[in-house]
């Protein structure tokens, strides 16, 4: 189990939403399961050339300059659905509205990346991989130690994280999942970004599309 802040998570390479959810079992008031962030949703992206705002994670951002995509992000081998120039970093934010919290009995956020990560829910972070620690800030062109290859494409599984504080994470209104990827440099041949957040529903009526 890791904690970061005023959040838990609980990370597993098994429970996905790509596989078998296997904690669907032990949830009996889950109707179904919804992916409120996944492949081809719309986020707003920056390719940076200095360190973003401090804020640049939370929902009173103005975003307003940078550019937007559909996820994944990379550099157009094959698992990307925007193409972008090589760079250390990007910096990603995606807007969603719940309207009512009562309905949502689950949260899981899955990340396949390369190299690696940090997420944040409403200005706090849910995930990390490869980046440091859970709090540190890394500089928008920082090399890492060590790179990581995305999985999704050659069959394997994303990050998963079972985000058991999603009660006083979520809001009823608008939130913002911002997650920002390094690149192990910027000499790297690849980059991926390609987040995805599901909410496990206690209702039969869907608000987001299925997984």
């Amino acid at each position: 189990m890791n904690k970061s802040g005023n959040f838990t998570f609980v990370k597993t390479a098994f429970l996905t939403l790509f596989s078998i959810p296997l904690l669907v079992f032990a949830q009996p008031d889950i109707d179904h399961w919804e992916s409120i962030a996944l492949d081809g949703t719309i986020w707003e992206y920056l390719i940076p050339d200095e360190q973003p705002a401090g804020d640049w994670m939370t929902a009173d951002f103005d975003d307003e300059s940078w550019l937007d995509g559909p996820s994944g992000f990379g550099y157009a081998d094959g698992d990307d659905n925007t193409n972008v120039p090589a760079t250390s970093s990007i910096y990603m934010r995606y807007d969603f509205t719940l309207d009512d919290l009562s309905e949502i009995e689950m949260a899981i956020f899955d990340m396949d990346y390369d190299d690696g990560f940090a997420a944040f829910l409403n200005g706090v972070e849910i995930a990390r991989e490869n980046l440091g620690n859970p709090g540190d800030v890394i500089d928008w062109d920082a090399g890492l130690g060590n790179d990581h290859e995305a999985q999704i494409y050659q069959g394997g599984y994303p990050a998963s994280f079972v985000l058991l504080d999603y009660e006083t994470l979520l809001i009823e209104g608008e939130n913002i999942l911002a997650v920002e990827v390094h690149n192990v440099g910027l000499g790297s041949s690849d980059l991926t970004a390609r987040p995805f957040l599901h909410a496990g529903y206690n209702v039969e009526e869907q608000t987001f599309s299925g997984p």
